[in-house]
């Protein structure tokens, strides 16, 4: 009970004005990866960006759709032990507090998308709709802040699913038709128009 009192409470806080403290992912210098499991990428800020070496195949196609995609113009591959700066804490299903790194930060002209990605049949578990309840709050207290504090950029959380993401793709879409397909709000969340 604990717990939920101290999640509400941080989600319900109103902030009056921002001191912001910017911490890069460039401070953290190198990541360690096996070569196999990797890939050499122009968009990110290290040599290479790696992808899970059970069932990566998702992971890692996603991976070179960034990279190809002219309309992105950075993104990164979270790194949830290095990157702690990345982490959103939730009110996890049961009952205990948790934290998760989303797996990508993306940058375009206009937008920075926080990004996960899902097998399709994790795409309904409880403890995703709990992450995304959470990384939905945080994204929308980012976008709170003074628009020249975040580089005039509102921030999207978008949750794509393995299927979804294949079929995009296979129609030609870009990072602009992905985040209209997976965009995370409270509608799509509840999956009810009237229940926000």
């Amino acid at each position: 009970m604990m717990t939920l009192c101290v999640y509400e409470m941080q989600n319900e806080t109103k902030i009056n004005s921002a001191e912001i403290n910017k911490n890069y992912f460039s401070s953290v210098e190198s990541l360690k990866m096996r070569e196999k499991y990797s890939l050499i990428l122009e968009k990110t800020i290290y040599e290479r960006a790696s992808f899970p070496t059970n069932k990566g195949g998702f992971e890692k196609s996603f991976l070179e759709f960034l990279d190809g995609d002219a309309k992105v113009l950075k993104f990164i591959k979270i790194d949830e032990y290095k990157h702690l700066e990345a982490r959103v804490f939730y009110f996890r299903d049961d009952g205990l507090m948790g934290w998760y790194s989303p797996d990508f930060m993306v940058e375009t002209n206009s937008k920075v998308y926080l990004i996960e990605t899902k097998s399709d049949k994790d795409l309904k578990d409880a403890n995703v709709k709990q992450k995304q309840k959470s990384t939905l709050n945080f994204v929308k207290s980012i976008n709170r802040v003074d628009a020249h504090m975040r580089e005039f950029k509102s921030w999207d959380y978008l949750l794509l699913g393995e299927t979804q993401f294949y079929t995009l793709k296979k129609s030609g879409a870009d990072i602009e038709d992905v985040a209209n397909s997976a965009k995370v709000n409270e509608v799509s969340l509840s999956g009810n128009l009237f229940d926000i």
